[in-house]
């Protein structure tokens, strides 16, 4: 045993090295999995890395604000969703903004509904019929502050409806550093969210901005609810539009669901084209099919689905226009114009 560790402090250097690179080697697979497991955690919530307000479905952004979606199994009455304001990243729970008044930032929500691409308010009457704003007014879309640091303020806070389209303002909050770093607003959605087809596609729109930091930039998001579809794995598609199809100059066609696989979407050219920028942000190849019995001409696209991205984010709601091509089509045919069907990846 002497002999032992003689040797052993002839090369103390060396045992101290391999100790040392043990050790580390033990850090990295740690912080892999946690790497790994913080992915899955905020899939679809992350800020901007290490900058110290953040939240759940809000990020920072540079011209364009994007969509968030939450998901519920749900499948009657209303259902509410707390959203949080945070003075820490969401990669980073521990360190948190240092100032003896807090932080602080005003908030503010409005109903909006998505026509052709692009989001407008409820209250926006160049843009949106009296048919939508009429139905907003009929559903139920709140918004109210819920709790201060950990604290429930709700008591003295009163719900303030959305669904007429005007803007929601919290002014001046603040996130205190005595509390936990989380500021909490209950949004309400209406129960017609959790139906298997709405007409009108609502959205949250919501947005942050710190009012005593130049080094903190504003988030943003557009907020929406989805249900989660009863099935492991399945993926459909349909038009967003149900009545009065002929009316309409474009068309929204929502893909939806989960499980990992490939989706392919087919449509008749001769009547509707497909958003050409919907292709290139998917890289999809579109393939033209030879002219059938009647003369039409069907084109088709494979999505690959359900697969996380760099980031660790699976999408699992998509969202394309079709356009008229035929002044001369019954457009009332639109759903027969277009179909989705699904394959599953298979089994390792």
């Amino acid at each position: 045993m002497k002999d032992f560790f003689k040797e052993l402090k002839k090369h103390w250097i060396t045992v101290w090295l391999v100790a040392a690179v043990l050790a580390v080697g033990a850090f990295v697979v740690f912080a892999a999995y946690t790497g790994i497991y913080s992915v899955k955690r905020v899939v679809s919530t992350t800020a901007s890395s290490g900058m110290l307000f953040s939240s759940n479905s809000m990020e920072t952004f540079a011209t364009t604000i994007e969509p968030r979606h939450i998901t519920t199994s749900q499948s009657s009455g209303s259902y509410t969703y707390n959203l949080t304001v945070n003075d820490f990243s969401q990669s980073d729970l521990m360190t948190r903004y240092v100032s003896a008044n807090g932080l602080v930032y005003t908030l503010t929500a409005q109903l909006c509904v998505k026509l052709n691409g692009s989001y407008y308010p409820i209250s926006d009457t160049e843009h949106v019929s009296d048919a939508i704003r009429t139905h907003a007014a009929s559903i139920q879309f709140d918004i109210q502050y819920a709790s201060d640091g950990g604290t429930d303020v709700s008591a003295s806070n009163a719900k303030q409806s959305l669904s007429g389209g005007d803007v929601i303002t919290y002014t001046h909050h603040v996130i205190l550093p005595s509390g936990n770093g989380t500021n909490k607003y209950a949004i309400t959605f209406d129960e017609y969210e959790l139906a298997d087809v709405q007409e009108y596609d609502y959205y949250v729109k919501l947005k942050a901005e710190p009012l005593d930091s130049s080094s903190l930039e504003p988030i943003a998001c557009y907020l929406y609810l989805t249900k989660s579809l009863p099935h492991d794995s399945a993926w459909t598609g349909r038009l967003q539009e149900t009545s009065n199809l002929a009316s309409y100059d474009a068309y929204n066609y929502i893909i939806e669901g989960s499980g990992e696989g490939t989706v392919t979407v087919r449509w008749n050219s001769a009547y509707i084209d497909i958003n050409e920028i919907f292709l290139a942000n998917n890289s999809l190849t579109v393939v033209t099919e030879d002219k059938d019995a009647n003369g039409n001409v069907y084109k088709h696209f494979e999505l690959s689905v359900g697969h996380a991205d760099d980031d660790g984010v699976i999408i699992n709601r998509y969202e394309l226009q079709l356009y008229k091509n035929n002044g001369n089509g019954d457009y009332s045919n639109v759903p027969n114009w277009i179909s989705c069907a699904y394959v599953a990846d298979p089994a390792d």
